[in-house]
C-alpha cells in the first residue's frame, strides 16, 4: 500500500510537473503574442500617420495647383480684356480719323 500511495504520489508529481511546463509555455506563448499585436498596432498607428501627413501634402498640392490654375485663369481673361480695349481704342481712332 505504501508503495502504491508513493507511486501514485510520484504520478501526480509528474503530472503537475507536465501541468506546471504547459502553463509556462502557454504563458510565453500568450506574451508572444501580445508583443506581436503591440508591434502591429504600433506599425499601424505609423502607417495612419504617414497617410494623413500624405493627405495633408497632397491637399497642399491640390491648393497650389488650384491657386496656379486660377492666377492663370485671371491673368488670360485680364490679357484678353486688354486686347479687346486695345482694338476698341484702335476703332475708335479709325472712326475719329475717318471723321475728319
Amino acid at each position: 500500500l505504501a508503495e502504491e500511495l508513493k507511486s501514485h504520489t510520484a504520478q501526480l508529481q509528474q503530472q503537475e510537473e507536465v501541468w506546471r511546463r504547459e502553463q509556462q509555455m502557454l504563458s510565453e506563448a500568450e506574451q508572444q503574442r501580445r508583443q506581436i499585436l503591440m508591434s502591429e498596432e504600433n506599425k499601424l498607428t505609423e502607417q495612419r500617420l504617414r497617410l494623413q501627413a500624405m493627405k495633408r501634402e497632397l491637399r497642399l498640392r491640390e491648393v497650389q495647383v488650384l491657386d496656379t490654375a486660377r492666377k492663370n485663369f485671371i491673368a488670360t481673361a485680364e490679357m484678353e480684356h486688354k486686347d479687346k480695349l486695345k482694338y476698341l481704342e484702335e476703332e475708335i481712332k479709325k472712326k475719329a480719323l475717318l471723321r475728319d
